[in-house]
């Protein structure tokens, strides 16, 4: 197999973690320091500002707020760390259980035009793996913040985890967002990743039924966008010939707490291994973010990453939609990263493809 060179983007975004403590206990939660109250220091943020300073220049950078629980750093903390990019282009957005969600939440998300994704699975019934630190069911929370969201006109999204794709729950999933009040839905099946280790077993056909009626859902009524069906869409409106996207290669710089970053997967920070060591690449307090996105993608892991993206050009007739999987997905399935097919590529592309192309 030949070489193939990869073509690294400008990072567009940039995820940060504030704290790593979160309120709630997720079964499927692949966040290994979520009981942990660590929290990033004003020199943590300066330095990734610094760095971030270096690629603002060249076009907007998105701020990404995330995991454990960053709305636990309070409203003014939190307005006190996004200080820290004042003056440069860049976006703030915060992923958040919503479960916090308040006039003075309400008041920073406006004033500094952040865009919200909630986390919540769907009605009830199926929100019931995301529990509070007593074992109890969160949802009501959950919704009261969203209530909250909507009395203030705060716009927002939703990112919903279905550990139980059939086809029977998809029009009643589908309902609830499109009632919601959100400006769209991501849906994320659940995967064997991080701390989460169960393993789900589903079949491609099983997963292409969910998928397509889901799509049929949303066809009969399209108020709201669902993510994966609009990159479906996207993807067959594209005149592209197969077999002719390059490996393309997006940083994603993961910020933890202390400053460590990982780069290409959220999902990898925090962790190690015997066979690779530390996941991060570095610390923003010792080498500017740049400096250790350039160094970091030539490391062990990342190249062989890059090297299972080049097998999967080669091998893969979905290729030119996923675009290789992701390092995460690799490692806690298969313990490395230069594998090819995961149940992540099975579910959520080679799946969703097939169930959106029979829909119309």
């Amino acid at each position: 197999m030949d070489a193939i060179a990869p073509q690294v983007i400008r990072p567009p975004a940039v995820v940060l973690q504030p704290t790593t403590l979160c309120n709630l206990d997720c079964t499927y939660c692949y966040l290994p320091f979520r009981r942990l109250n660590n929290t990033m220091s004003t020199d943590v943020l300066d330095a990734v500002a610094a760095g971030v300073a270096d690629w603002a220049g060249h076009g907007p950078v998105e701020i990404v707020w995330h995991g454990g629980e960053p709305m636990l750093v309070g409203a003014a903390g939190l307005d006190a760390m996004m200080a820290r990019f004042d003056g440069l282009d860049v976006r703030h957005s915060i992923q958040t259980n919503g479960v916090l969600v308040d006039d003075e939440w309400c008041e920073l998300f406006t004033r500094r035009s952040v865009h919200v994704g909630v986390s919540v699975d769907g009605p009830e019934e199926f929100n019931r793996y995301r529990l509070n630190l007593a074992g109890r069911p969160s949802w009501a929370q959950t919704m009261r913040g969203i209530a909250k969201l909507r009395e203030r006109g705060v716009p927002f999204s939703a990112i919903a985890v279905v550990s139980h794709p059939f086809p029977a729950v998809a029009q009643e999933f589908y309902d609830f967002f499109a009632q919601l009040g959100c400006t769209s839905v991501g849906v994320n099946i659940e995967e064997q990743e991080g701390v989460n280790t169960r393993h789900t077993g589903r079949s491609t056909a099983r997963m292409a039924d969910f998928w397509a009626a889901l799509t049929t859902a949303w066809r009969a009524n399209p108020v709201i966008g669902v993510r994966e069906i609009g990159y479906v869409l996207d993807h067959l409106a594209r005149d592209r010939a197969p077999g002719g996207r390059g490996i393309w290669v997006d940083p994603l710089p993961t910020i933890g707490w202390d400053g460590s970053v990982t780069l290409l997967s959220p999902e990898m920070a925090g962790f190690d291994s015997p066979e690779y060591g530390d996941f991060a690449c570095g610390n923003v307090l010792e080498t500017p973010l740049p400096a250790l996105v350039d160094a970091g993608l030539r490391e062990r892991w990342p190249t062989e990453f890059l090297t299972g993206v080049a097998r999967c050009r080669e091998i893969c007739t979905y290729f030119d939609f996923c675009g290789g999987g992701h390092p995460g997905n690799k490692f806690f399935e298969h313990g490395r990263f230069d594998v090819t097919e995961t149940d992540y590529c099975r579910n959520s592309k080679m799946a969703l493809m097939l169930g959106v192309r029979r829909t119309g």
